[in-house]
């Protein structure tokens, strides 16, 4: 699976922030990278990283790492909104 684009260039991104120390920009595109893989792959999000972490002359795994961080935080706050939003519907 070749990446897009647009995931080359956060790579790239994230790899000049690594070098330069800087670790909100770190932060942001991991969360960018995070949002766009679930919205690419709702049901495969943790396995396209996993995938991707594990591939052979991946240059970023500790990116990689990051990103299945975030994507778990990512999942439970999604979780915790539909709870939320259940409660609401069921308290009408």
């Amino acid at each position: 699976m070749t990446d897009s684009l647009w995931m080359q260039v956060t790579k790239t991104a994230y790899a000049v922030a690594s070098t330069k120390g800087q670790e909100r920009m770190k932060y942001r595109l991991i969360r960018e990278l995070a949002e766009s893989i679930l919205k690419d792959h709702p049901n495969s999000a943790h396995l396209y990283a996993l995938e991707k972490l594990n591939t052979i002359g991946e240059q970023q795994p500790e990116m990689w790492r990051q990103v299945l961080t975030e994507l778990d935080k990512l999942q439970g706050e999604n979780n915790a909104s539909t709870e939320l939003h259940k409660t609401e519907q069921h308290l009408k």
